[in-house]
């Protein structure tokens, strides 16, 4: 382990020594364990542990077949929780392919270099709560807009920065043989690699926690299978409609309303002479999430419960009604709010 790796292990038994002594902050802990067992519980969750179990395995395999050491392994925990879990939100992970370039970008090169070659352990020590004291004052004089402030802020952060960057390159130039080792790069090589296993969980988690949202409102309970299922035949659906893409049906579009339930209730009013086959598609394109944000409120895609296509000024359905499921056996409620 680096020092600046020690300097964090070291922080967190303090903080949670002065945790566990203090009642309140006790309390307060024990709180926080206790929303995380019940997290825990919930099947999306169960799905990203899963997963992450099998990218481990194989991470684990590529670590002994190249004869690295297997505590390599932690740099994935340090990478999964410090920056891969933050983008497992609902509204984050449309920025995972944004952040994913930067991570397997030169940028990435130079942050594995500053984190290769770090301060001795007691400035580590000494400078982590400063460094984190100065970024919350920075955030803080941005929110209440103190522009000068927070510049003189920003700016100790940026120097602090550039100071970590001269002496990891320093220290490169004083051990540069050590780059001739596959050894050296076995933390680089971990991260590169943990970006691409995690696409395919990616591209689960969108319509994962759609569907998940969705099930707080059925009859029976929530299940990891019942989610699992209804996740994957909604992408193989995806996969196996991506060919309406091709067709320019969303010019027939005049408005779109949504409202309803969670807002997941849509009606499609079409310009007249629009065909049935044209409708369906349209239809279909909503109902597997293949429009662009601007025809949803808030710019934020929902998996409909229910679609109707109208003919604009008319009020006349082109195509029968979509439901996602038979509404009135499956679910708590008697009416989706339409």
């Amino acid at each position: 382990m680096s020092t600046r790796e020690w300097a964090i292990v070291i922080w967190v038994v303090i903080a949670t020594f002065i945790m566990l002594i203090k009642k309140n902050y006790r309390e307060i802990t024990l709180d926080i364990l206790k929303s995380l067992f019940a997290l825990f519980k919930q099947p999306v969750f169960q799905i990203i542990i899963l997963y992450q179990m099998l990218v481990i395995i194989s991470l684990l395999l590529v670590l002994r077949h190249f004869e690295l050491s297997l505590w390599g392994i932690k740099d994935y925990w340090v990478f999964f929780f410090a920056t891969l879990f933050t983008l497992f939100g609902e509204y984050r992970v449309k920025t995972f392919w944004s952040v994913m370039w930067r991570g397997i970008s030169f940028g990435a090169l130079l942050s594995f270099m500053i984190s290769n070659y770090t301060f001795p352990l007691w400035l580590e020590l000494l400078g982590m709560p400063v460094v984190v004291l100065i970024i919350m004052l920075a955030v803080i004089s941005e929110k209440q807009e103190q522009s000068t402030a927070a510049r003189f802020f920003n700016g100790i952060i940026m120097m602090i920065a550039w100071a970590t960057i001269i002496w990891a390159i320093i220290q490169f130039s004083k051990n540069w043989q050590e780059a001739e080792t596959l050894s050296y790069w076995e933390s680089f090589i971990v991260e590169f690699m943990a970006w691409p296993l995690n696409v395919p969980l990616i591209i689960l988690a969108i319509p994962l926690y759609q569907f998940d949202t969705l099930d707080n409102f059925r009859v029976a309970p929530k299940s990891l299978g019942r989610l699992m299922f209804h996740t994957l035949a909604f992408l193989i659906k995806v996969i196996r409609y991506s060919y309406i893409l091709l067709f320019d049906d969303l010019k027939q579009v005049s408005k779109v309303s949504q409202g309803g339930l969670m807002k997941r209730s849509f009606q499609i009013f079409l310009y007249p002479n629009t065909s049935q086959t044209k409708a369906r598609r349209i239809m279909r394109r909503f109902e597997l999430m293949m429009v662009p944000r601007s025809y949803y409120r808030d710019q934020e895609k929902r998996i409909p419960i229910h679609i109707e296509c109208k003919n604009d000024g008319a009020n006349t359905y082109v195509i029968p009604s979509y439901d996602i499921s038979d509404i009135s056996d499956e679910f708590k409620f008697e009416t989706w709010g339409l």
